[in-house]
């Protein structure tokens, strides 16, 4: 059976602080009837009682089993990580509130996935993804229970979309994202230089797919994007994927980037994505005093720590082809996008080793259609990776 009211209260706290006025405002999707209609099952989709020590020890023996000791986020193996009492929702603390769903055989929890609200916004970020392994031949099952309950509480949220970094070295749950999700890659963040290798099943160094599902995506209006014209139409067919319209747009300005000793802190700032390894610069480029604040950002990293770093810029700016070509020219190559990033458009840059590419198992058409993009990208640079 699904459960899905445990859930939608704890992402009700999130609700709550947008206003009654502002909440009727949203328009009501129509009920969408292409969600998969789920039998009767022995699992029930709950949320995670975080006052519960028995819950807590319960989902840090689940990813002990699953992953072995080779999770990045090494919170996980904490029972007091999931043990959360005074907190009225999850991880509140971090700036972005967490509600982790659990799928349990009877009083036993058998997988999880979390969802992270950010604040401000309708997106939601799937994380910690884990399943016992005694029930991996049920994976498809959950997994499908699992976004039967998001499906729902997505119109009830009216969310705008899901998105989670999908983890190369793990398959199985790229092909969840696929036969269950109906996710739609929209960038692959490589392995840095320095982590081609494999030999742990997963760390911070492993490659990403950035997957994607856009809510209402029918509806959204038209929007102009202004990237190097290499780019425009590999670009405006990403976005047509994940069923947006983008229309590429001519840029007239004629925007001269000069260093500044006093570099601001408004046009590029430094976000880390917890578990993953990986550092993000969010460049608006209408914003920034030149383009030296964007090295700026990441002055404070160490030099491992930068080969991690990825470029977002916002694709919505005339200014943006400038920045990318700055992107390219200081050894950042083309990754891909990701629609709706912090309320606008983004194009991904990151530094990388070509060669890694190859190594990649991917499982769907799309992705290897991207993949091959990339390569080709690098190629026509012709430039040493540094």
């Amino acid at each position: 059976m699904l459960s899905s009211d445990s859930i939608e209260q704890q992402l009700s706290l999130i609700e709550g602080n947008r206003s009654a006025a502002e909440r009727r405002s949203i328009p009501r999707t129509p009920r969408r009837h292409a969600t998969p209609i789920i039998p009767r099952s022995d699992i029930a989709i709950t949320a995670v009682n975080h006052d519960n020590r028995r819950n807590a020890e319960q989902l840090s023996d689940l990813f002990r089993r699953c992953y072995g000791a080779s999770y990045p986020a090494k919170e996980v193996y904490d029972p007091e990580h999931w043990y959360s009492p005074d907190n009225d929702c999850f991880n509140a603390e971090l700036g972005r509130c967490m509600t982790s769903m659990v799928a349990a055989h009877g009083n036993r929890i058998v997988a999880h996935m979390a969802l992270r609200h950010e604040p401000h916004s309708r997106r939601i970020e799937f994380l910690y993804p884990a399943i016992h392994p005694a029930y991996r031949k049920r994976v498809f099952e959950f997994c499908r229970l699992f976004w039967n309950t998001i499906s729902d509480l997505a119109e009830r949220q009216q969310w705008e979309l899901v998105y989670f970094y999908n983890v190369l070295a793990h398959p199985m749950w790229q092909l969840v994202a696929n036969k269950c999700f109906n996710s739609i890659e929209t960038a692959i963040i490589p392995a840095s230089i320095n982590g081609g290798s494999f030999a742990r099943r997963q760390d911070s160094r492993s490659s990403f797919l950035v997957m994607y599902n856009i809510f209402g995506a029918k509806h959204a209006s038209p929007r102009p994007f202004f990237a190097p014209r290499e780019h425009r139409e590999f670009i405006a067919s990403q976005f047509e994927s994940a069923g947006l319209l983008r229309i590429p747009g001519s840029s007239s300005a004629d925007f001269k980037f000069h260093s500044s000793p006093e570099l601001g802190t408004d046009g590029a700032s430094l976000v880390h994505k917890e578990g993953f390894g990986i550092y993000s610069v969010l460049v608006d480029p209408e914003k920034l005093r030149g383009l030296a604040e964007i090295d700026g950002c990441t002055q404070q990293l160490s030099q491992k720590q930068k080969e991690r770093c990825i470029l977002s810029i916002a694709l919505d700016s005339e200014f943006a082809p400038e920045v990318c070509r700055y992107a390219t020219e200081n050894g950042y190559r083309f990754c891909g996008v990701q629609p709706l990033d912090y309320g606008r458009d983004r194009v991904i840059y990151s530094k990388f080793d070509p060669a890694c590419l190859s190594s990649i198992s991917l499982y769907s058409p799309h992705a290897k259609r991207l993949r091959d993009y990339l390569e080709r990208s690098c190629k026509q640079i012709g430039f040493p990776y540094h």
